[in-house]
């Protein structure tokens, strides 16, 4: 995978819709292999065409979306590292999207409010000192949902995962 997406990228012009999703798909593989600064190098360079994107044009959600989904990667990669303080800033970059995301869809978006349900559980692996709060934020946007009857079967489990998890935190 790691040859083939980088001679993909080799070929494609940065200005491609598609080059930052390969870049993921490259830094993935790299860090399967080990490579963690060459996965971090394409991360960043996904990040940086994002960022120019979603600057660009910030009407387009789905731009904001993507350039979340680089925050939350970069973020993830930061946590296995052990560098939390990193992983906790680019968590709350995503988070700060995906809110404003999901307030402008509207509560009943149930995407863009599965999106930050995820958000806030990152937030609080982050923040274990507001991790009830992150969680119980979460709980209360998937009791909503269910209470309306919206909740994907997978949303259902994550919401009894979350109260069992919110339970033994308080205990």
């Amino acid at each position: 995978m790691t040859a083939f997406a980088a001679e993909v990228l080799a070929r494609l012009p940065t200005t491609h819709h598609d080059y930052p999703t390969l870049c993921i798909y490259e830094a993935d593989a790299l860090l399967r292999l080990g490579a963690i600064a060459k996965a971090l190098e394409r991360h960043q360079q996904a990040l940086a065409i994002r960022e120019g994107l979603a600057t660009a044009e910030p009407e387009r959600a789905d731009y904001q979306r993507d350039l979340s989904i680089s925050y939350d990667r970069l973020g993830d990669l930061m946590q296995a590292l052990g560098q939390g303080e990193a992983a906790r800033r680019y968590y709350e970059q995503g988070l700060a999207i995906v809110e404003a995301l999901a307030e402008a869809a509207g509560p009943e978006h149930v995407d863009y409010q599965g999106v930050l349900v995820v958000a806030l559980h990152r937030m609080a692996d982050v923040e274990p000192k507001r991790g009830v709060e992150h969680l119980t934020r979460a709980a209360v946007i998937l009791c909503r949902l269910h209470d309306a009857g919206r909740l994907f079967p997978e949303q259902e489990r994550t919401l009894q995962d979350l109260e069992q998890r919110l339970r033994d935190m308080q205990s």
